[in-house]
């Protein structure tokens, strides 16, 4: 006898079809905004497209915390735009229907006109929050920094021939990334953190890649990416090479050069170090030249004056003129070995006292050093604290709170609540 399903087996069938089905994951789908709402920060929305009169449509979801993850904001799309999604076929139960849905993990403008209005939008919104306009300094001498860069790209090669040949005392992390396509951004944004986190001798973060269409560059426009970006704990140097146009991550970075080769540019090169070495050298030596000048000098006019002082004695005396003549040979032969031991000893202490003079000045430079990296609010948050802000002022006392919305800042993100 023929073997009967039923429904729920069916359902469950298609489910488990669709579910492992890997030509429907991490899928890009081109389609027109047809509805559109918001419950609970969750985001419902449905796609539609005209074919031959009639419109094919796909429901889909996107869930809140995806939205942060991509730089999503719901207020720059509307019903009737098309758009680019990037999501998963998914399957679910509503009541005791089976359905499908699009996973959606971003949405992005589709035409040029939209692309470019939605550009102006972000970089509006990242402008009004000071985030093109703080620039922190980039360490001259640092003991290590992170690359983050594609494995296979020229970049990588670019970057380790130019520090090998100027600068191969500095110590390079590579933390491969995509950076090209949809899932770009979200990679960047990954390794970013997590090379903050790595190793304590890092002391800047590169983003790099070659040149390439601006299309192919989209990535680096994402906003959670230059959220990121602004709020590292490090500073952040972007060598997105060969583009006469700045994306949003070039314009958040603390420096942006203009190629990945470049980058070496950023840090004081070894044999720029070198000449500084050599000319202290140079003004050390001269320093102890000058000394024992002023001391050979000063030896040669006690020598004279002994002389004439010996010469008068023996002429007032009237004594022999060998036995002083002996006498005045030997004492300054004392005299000029006395002189001798002193310029010794004078040219040993000026020696160790400018090296305790460097020791002295190079201790107090790491101690200033390591008194700002603790005087810094961001090392306080690294410890596990955190603070509340509330339009756009710090509040430090319960009383200072008001009725609306406060924002709490980590170390490693913020989240923004409701006070009533």
């Amino acid at each position: 006898m023929e073997k009967a399903y039923s429904v729920h087996e069916i359902n469950l069938f298609i489910q488990k079809v669709l579910d492992k089905q890997p030509a429907l994951k991490d899928i890009t789908v081109i389609g027109e905004i047809g509805q559109y709402q918001l419950r609970n920060g969750h985001l419902f929305i449905t796609l539609r497209e005209e074919v031959n009169g009639k419109t094919a449509v796909l429901s889909g979801i996107f869930f809140r915390y995806q939205q942060r993850l991509s730089g999503f904001y719901p207020e720059d799309f509307s019903v009737g735009d098309l758009v680019r999604v990037r999501g998963s076929i998914t399957t679910y139960f509503y009541g005791s229907e089976s359905r499908y849905q699009l996973h959606i993990t971003a949405i992005l403008p589709a035409g040029e006109g939209k692309i470019a209005l939605w550009l102006r939008r972000v970089e509006k919104r990242l402008k009004a929050k000071g985030y093109f306009d703080r620039k922190r300094p980039i360490p001259s001498f640092p003991k290590a920094i992170a690359v983050l860069t594609s494995l296979q790209g020229q970049a990588l090669h670019d970057i380790i021939q130019a520090f090998k040949q100027h600068n191969p005392a500095i110590t390079l992390y590579f933390f491969p990334v995509l950076v090209q396509g949809d899932k770009a951004a979200e990679s960047i944004l990954v390794q970013l953190q997590r090379a903050q986190r790595y190793h304590s001798d890092i002391e800047a973060i590169v983003i790099a890649r070659g040149g390439g269409a601006s299309q192919d560059l989209w990535c680096f426009n994402n906003e959670a990416l230059a959220e990121a970006i602004y709020h590292s704990v490090v500073p952040v140097i972007t060598a997105i090479g060969h583009t006469k146009d700045q994306t949003i991550a070039d314009k958040v970075a603390d420096k942006s050069v203009r190629t990945p080769t470049a980058v070496v540019e950023c840090f004081v090169k070894l044999e720029t170090l070198l000449q500084i070495l050599q000319h202290h050298k140079q003004t050390l030596n001269r320093l102890l030249r000058h000394q024992l000048e002023s001391q050979q000098k000063r030896l040669e006019w006690i020598r004279y004056k002994l002389y004439n002082l010996l010469q008068n004695q023996i002429k007032s005396r009237k004594t022999p003129l060998q036995h002083y003549k002996n006498l005045l040979k030997n004492q300054i032969t004392q005299r000029i070995l006395t002189q001798k031991e002193r310029l010794q000893h004078y040219r040993q202490r000026l020696q160790k006292g400018w090296k305790r003079y460097l020791e002295t000045q190079r201790r107090n430079l790491q101690f200033y050093k390591t008194q700002l990296r603790l005087l810094d609010y961001q090392s306080v948050l690294q410890r596990g604290f955190a603070f509340v802000e509330q339009n756009k002022r710090w509040v430090r006392s319960k009383k200072q709170l008001q009725k609306g919305h406060l924002k709490i800042h980590w170390h490693d993100g913020s989240i923004q609540l409701g006070y009533k």
